[in-house]
């Protein structure tokens, strides 16, 4: 828990990094004094993992999904390597995009990452959604699609109400609303579970046994 609590912060600070150079929201009525306003963000960043993860457990516990099948998928090495290739250019090549686009291509971060990190997992052993698929499971993919669909509609109705808040400025969608986000936006808390799944598996196997892990 303590380690999804440091890696959720590490990683989200990973992506305001990118909102940096491709605005897709800004923070309202932030807390004047810098230390306070920091630790503001240290704690509202480390929920970020343990939510997500803490109500994936929640729905395996129910069985969510439990059956969810799929048509197995055979991973050799050539198709590893090209989802590595594709995700590093879905995580390098949007902040080079000319200024007025960036703020559009959201949705290639939120998928890059899974697409780089997955593979690696695979080849290292760690616990892997590849790995899931080659299996014909389609479980636990199901249950973080759930997990951060319910998470994003929590987050944005606590947003909504809140008076120190996020206000999205990316240029899609905006027309269209639920609480604070953009329709379009919702689609994007499905890939950041799993986003967020493949960083810590990525991380986590490097200190502990992939068997001791939880998820």
């Amino acid at each position: 828990f303590i380690l999804q609590c440091i890696l959720s912060v590490a990683c989200w600070c990973l992506f305001e990094a990118y909102n940096r150079l491709m605005p897709g929201w800004r923070y309202a009525n932030l807390p004047g004094d810098l230390s306070l306003r920091f630790l503001g963000y240290a704690i509202s960043f480390a929920t970020i993992m343990p939510g997500l993860f803490l109500t994936c457990e929640l729905l395996q516990s129910f069985g969510f999904f439990a059956h969810a099948r799929m048509p197995r998928v055979r991973w050799g090495q050539n198709a590893l390597i090209v989802s590595a290739v594709i995700g590093a250019i879905f995580c390098l090549v949007p902040p080079f995009f000319p200024e007025n686009m960036r703020g559009g291509l959201w949705a290639f971060v939120w998928m890059g990452w899974f697409f780089l990190l997955e593979p690696f997992n695979y080849w290292r052993g760690a616990q892997s959604i590849y790995r899931d698929w080659e299996a014909g499971s389609l479980t636990r993919t199901l249950q973080l699609f759930a997990s951060g669909a319910i998470c994003g509609l929590l987050w944005e109705f606590w947003n909504m109400w809140a008076y120190t808040k996020w206000v999205y400025i990316f240029p899609v969608g905006q027309n269209w609303k639920f609480f604070e986000m953009p329709l379009v936006g919702f689609l994007g808390f499905l890939p950041f579970a799993l986003e967020y799944f493949v960083m810590f598996h990525f991380v986590a196997s490097f200190f502990t046994r992939d068997d001791k892990l939880g998820l």
